[in-house]
């Protein structure tokens, strides 16, 4: 429902529905990706970073993570250094990135996305 209301351009609804889970589910990762990318289509870069971060302080806070968890954190990172770019935070970008990249050292997506940031 969330992404289905993101792809509609409501984000301001999705933003709503994402609350919703996250009142009962707090760390519910999709939830939190949803929002931020609602958040960030509606200028509220801030609001994004503060989601993405508290999905990100998730993957090293809990030891116990399924799959479907671990499938998230690479885009989670990617989003949120793309978006800390856009506030001029380039340099942390940078290194949440190749930390990243040494965590995950056969992944396309992160070793493409440190290099736009170069």
């Amino acid at each position: 429902y969330e992404y289905t209301l993101l792809q509609c351009e409501r984000y301001k609804m999705c933003v709503e529905a994402c609350d919703t889970v996250l009142q009962t589910f707090p760390t519910d990762l999709t939830s939190l990706m949803y929002k931020a990318d609602a958040l960030f289509a509606q200028n509220e870069t801030m609001g994004a970073i503060d989601c993405l971060s508290n999905a990100h302080s998730s993957f090293s806070s809990s030891s116990v993570m399924d799959k479907e968890q671990q499938k998230l954190e690479i885009p989670i990172i990617c989003n949120l250094s793309s978006v800390m770019t856009c506030v001029g935070n380039t340099r942390k970008a940078l290194v949440l990135m190749k930390e990243a990249v040494n965590k995950f050292p056969d992944s396309l997506l992160l070793t493409f996305n440190c290099s736009c940031l170069f």
